[in-house]
C-alpha cells in the first residue's frame, strides 16, 4: 500500500513536470505567435499609412495644379484688359504728347 502511494506520489510529479513542460511549450509558441502577429499587424499598417499618404499628395497635386491653371488663367485675363486698355488710351496718349510738346 505505502508503494501504491509512493508511485501515486511519483506519477503526480512526473504529470505535473510534464504539464509544467508542455506549458512552457506552448507559451512559447503563443509568444512567438505574438510576435509574428504584431509584424504582420504593423506591416499591414504601414502599407496602409503609406498608401493613404500617397493618395493625399496625389490629390494635394491635383488641387496645386488646378489652382495654378485657375491663377494663370486668371492673370491672362487681366493682361488681355491692360492691353485693351494700353491700345484704347495710346493714340490719345500720343496726340496729347504731340500737343503738349507743339503748343
Amino acid at each position: 500500500m505505502a508503494k501504491d502511494m509512493l508511485e501515486a506520489v511519483l506519477n503526480a510529479e512526473n504529470e505535473c513536470k510534464q504539464r509544467e513542460a508542455d506549458a512552457k511549450v506552448k507559451a512559447e509558441k503563443d509568444i512567438q505567435q505574438a510576435k509574428n502577429d504584431c509584424a504582420e499587424l504593423l506591416k499591414a499598417s504601414k502599407a496602409e499609412a503609406e498608401a493613404a499618404a500617397e493618395a493625399r499628395l496625389e490629390k494635394a497635386k491635383a488641387d496645386g495644379e488646378a489652382q495654378i491653371k485657375k491663377a494663370i488663367s486668371e492673370a491672362e485675363s487681366k493682361c488681355a484688359k491692360i492691353s485693351e486698355n494700353a491700345e484704347k488710351n495710346r493714340t490719345g496718349v500720343i496726340k496729347n504728347a504731340v500737343n503738349y510738346l507743339i503748343g
